[in-house]
Order: C-alpha cells, then sequence, then structure tokens
C-alpha cells in the first residue's frame, strides 16, 4: 500500500517548521497583549496586502524612485506576515481554552488566501497593461485566474480523507503553493522588469503553471483509493493528530464548495478585467 499521508506530513510544509519558533512568540505577544484574535490577524493581511497591490499597480508604472519600492516591500511583506501569523495566534488560543469556532476560521483563511492572490495578480495585469506588454497581461489573468485550483482539489482529496503534499518537491510545483505565488506576486509588484527582462510576465507563467500541474496532481492523488486513510489508521494516530484529521475530513466538503465559488468568481473577474484593458 502507498505510504498515506497525514495532516502533519501532508498538508503542514516542513518549510514552515524552521519559522514556527519565532512565530509562536509573536503570536503569544499579539494575543496576550493586543488581544488579536486568529480571524482579526487574516482579516488585517488579506486588505493589507489587497491594498498595498492596488498602490503598487498605481504607483510603479510611473517608474517610482527607491523610495517608493522600499515602501510596497515592507507593506507587503508586513501584510503577508499576518498569513502566517493567524495560524499560530489560533495555536496561542487553543492552549489556553478560548472558545473559537474553528470551522470559520479555516474558511476565513482559505478564502482570504484567494482573495489576496486576486488582487495581487490582478494588479500585475493593470501594471502589464500600463506599460504595454499585452504577454503580461495574459499571464496575469491565467494566474490570477487558475489559483484556486490548488485549493480546490485539496479540499476534494481531504473530503475523500486523502492529505496531498503542500510545497511539491520540484521547481515547477512550487510555483503552485502559496509561497511559491507569494513570491511571484511580490516580485511583479515591486519590479515587473528588470534590465528588459520582464520578471512579471515570466513569474505569472510559472504561477499559472505550477498551479495547473499541481492541481492535476492533486486530482489523480484524490483518486487514489491507496492513499485514503482508514479507520484502522486513525485508531492508531496520536490523539491530536487523529482529530485533526477528522476536522479536516468534516470540513473539506464547505472548502470545496468555497474554492468553487471562488475559481467561477475569479475566472470572471479576470476575464472582465482583461476585456476592460484590452
Amino acid at each position: 500500500m502507498t505510504e498515506n499521508l497525514t495532516p502533519e506530513t501532508g498538508r503542514n510544509s516542513r518549510a514552515r517548521e524552521y519559522v514556527y519558533a519565532p512565530a509562536n512568540m509573536i503570536a503569544e505577544r499579539l494575543y496576550n497583549r493586543l488581544h488579536m484574535t486568529a480571524n482579526m490577524a487574516t482579516i488585517i493581511g488579506g486588505l493589507g496586502v489587497s491594498a498595498t497591490a492596488l498602490y503598487a499597480s498605481q504607483i510603479i508604472p510611473d517608474n517610482p524612485d527607491l523610495s517608493h519600492r522600499v515602501a510596497i516591500t515592507a507593506s507587503y511583506g508586513f501584510f503577508l506576515l499576518f498569513d502566517l501569523l493567524d495560524g499560530r495566534i489560533a495555536e496561542v488560543m487553543k492552549r489556553q481554552h478560548v472558545v473559537r469556532n474553528e470551522e470559520t476560521g479555516v474558511l476565513l483563511d482559505t478564502g482570504a488566501d484567494r482573495w489576496q492572490e486576486l488582487f495581487t495578480f490582478g494588479s500585475h495585469m493593470a501594471i502589464a497593461s500600463a506599460m504595454g506588454n499585452e504577454w503580461g497581461v495574459l499571464t496575469a489573468a491565467l494566474a490570477a485566474s487558475l489559483r484556486p485550483l490548488t485549493a480546490l482539489t485539496r479540499a476534494r482529496a481531504e473530503r475523500k480523507r486523502i492529505f496531498v503534499d503542500e510545497i511539491p518537491n520540484d521547481p515547477i510545483g512550487f510555483w503552485g503553493n502559496r509561497t511559491g505565488s507569494a513570491i511571484a506576486g511580490f516580485a511583479g509588484l515591486v519590479a515587473p522588469e528588470i534590465r528588459g527582462f520582464n520578471l512579471q510576465m515570466w513569474g505569472d507563467l510559472a504561477v499559472a503553471t505550477g498551479t495547473g500541474v499541481t492541481a492535476i496532481r492533486r486530482y489523480f492523488n484524490g483518486n487514489n483509493v491507496d492513499k485514503m486513510i482508514t479507520d484502522e489508521q486513525l485508531a492508531q494516530m496520536d490523539e491530536t493528530t487523529r482529530n485533526r484529521a477528522l476536522f479536516e475530513f468534516r470540513i473539506a466538503h464547505k472548502k470545496e464548495r468555497l474554492m468553487q465559488i471562488a475559481l467561477a468568481s475569479s475566472i470572471a473577474a479576470t476575464t472582465l478585467s482583461y476585456l476592460a484593458l484590452k
């Protein structure tokens, strides 16, 4: 039988483990001193990244000086940090036995990620159009439209009690996950073109390609019954892991429906934006 993934070996990427320690320390201070909840962090991050992307779309085409690019970099990085901190704050609240609707928090976080990506790559479209780069507009539209597919196919697999890798171990798949898309999104906002090389266009193409490849892999992995978590395997897990797995299975159908709406909305929004920019 194929080795099955668990919430720890599947959805949680190993890369995040290296930043969990300092993130936990920051999360404890945010909650204990400022009373910032996980949902508040999610909303702050989503709105902040979106506002930064919109600001960049208005400033960057005019080739601003370094101070503007530094400001965009600092703002984007600051608000993107909340994408990590919301989960850490949720853990702090759980350890302190604070009553919280975890299901609502997970759905809000998933939706906020897609919202950020839609605004980021939508801003790429505006920047490329202002710079006269038609191919850049097209690649940004593809990235913005396709991004919900990775979360959709993951939710579909989890509905069938199958966990999938969050970050594939290859260069193409990397750009199809949240980390890769955030890097490309940031680069396209701050420096869409460097000495004649169109960083935004090629970055968005990498995201669109990586998203498609990752979604296809997750779709087929989600149909592999050998990877399904059985009741016997659940019984062998420690209580924390088992409860987490059961929670993911229970909420998967709602995440799948949410991502179906996000995918349809992204396609509609980017299509209308593309036609408006032509």
